[in-house]
């Protein structure tokens, strides 16, 4: 029992001094109408869930945006430090012995630990992301300090929170993820190219030809992992036609079964502006890999579905 009391008072005695810790080194949060900025950001997450859900935006929406862009670029400090923070080594210590207490002790620590002291801190980065994405373009000011933490940063998990955040930004950042891109240099561009094609588009606006050109370069990368995730992208983005096509149709004769698979998917997606690629996918129809003849005749099912039938003939 001695013991055990021994222990709650020295947790007290750590939340105290992080609490203090905590306010004597953390950027003040800008505030709108009495609230702090981020006390605007979290029903906007939710509002903006909903929607996202299906369920139309709601009036907590409207309120909660329009008081974070009242707030705009005052946010940005505030918006860097929590995508930067990592949590301390002590927190991580303390979490593990907190789970070795006994009840009910053990039930009152964890309450105290995450009310009071780690309060989802894991995710604060991912707070900051929702943050930026709601200031769009309006975040600009901060993408050349993310590109220096994309490429200066020796942590993957910085430069992953980086690649999130540049992407979270809109098309000033699609800028900057593009250029990174095709530098040879840079780290985790497998990543950077995945991200890109997880947007399915949205939200590129006037970087869209920028980051469909930064693609295609990486279909010749020598890192199989980099060409094959820009692949990947281009299959999901289905921008620039033009420029796309040839170097997809190219691929179809590539000597690595996976990498002539994702061309013959991508590009069907393009309906009748692959007609450029027909020649390529009916030979495709016979390729050994029965999971790339596959995708090639489905693919000339939706650009020039009448090749199949001379095909049967």
């Amino acid at each position: 029992m001695k013991r055990s009391r021994l222990v709650i008072h020295f947790f007290l005695f750590l939340v105290a001094g992080a609490c203090c810790l905590v306010f004597a080194t953390r950027t003040n949060i800008p505030k709108y109408d009495g609230k702090k900025y981020s006390e605007w950001l979290s029903p906007y997450e939710a509002a903006n869930y909903q929607w996202n859900t299906g369920r139309g935006k709601s009036e907590q929406y409207w309120e909660s945006r329009n008081a974070l862009l009242a707030i705009g670029t005052n946010a940005l400090p505030w918006l860097l430090q929590e995508l930067a923070y990592q949590r301390p080594a002590w927190k991580e210590k303390l979490e593990t012995r907190l789970g070795g207490l006994r009840y009910p002790f053990y039930q009152w620590a964890n309450w105290s630990w995450e009310h009071l002291v780690n309060r989802n801190s894991q995710h604060r980065w991912l707070v900051a992301c929702d943050g930026l994405a709601a200031l769009g373009t309006n975040a600009s000011p901060v993408v050349p300090e993310l590109g220096k933490l994309l490429t200066r940063s020796q942590s993957r998990e910085m430069r992953d929170r980086a690649i999130y955040a540049l992407r979270a930004i809109g098309e000033p950042g699609f800028l900057c993820l593009a250029a990174a891109l095709t530098n040879a240099t840079q780290l985790d561009r497998g990543a950077i190219a995945w991200r890109l094609g997880d947007t399915h588009g949205f939200n590129l606006g006037g970087s869209a030809s920028a980051v469909a050109s930064a693609l295609v370069r990486c279909l010749d990368d020598e890192d199989g992992e980099v060409a094959y995730r820009a692949m990947e992208a281009l299959d999901k983005l289905r921008g620039e036609p033009n420029q796309v096509i040839p170097m997809l149709t190219e691929r179809l004769h590539d000597p690595r079964p996976y990498f002539r698979r994702t061309p013959a998917i991508a590009l069907g997606g393009y309906r009748e502006k692959a007609r450029f690629a027909i020649s390529a996918l009916l030979d495709g129809m016979k390729d050994p890999d029965t999971r790339v003849a596959y995708w090639c005749s489905n693919s000339v099912f939706w650009i020039a579905p009448e090749n199949l039938s001379s095909q049967r003939e």
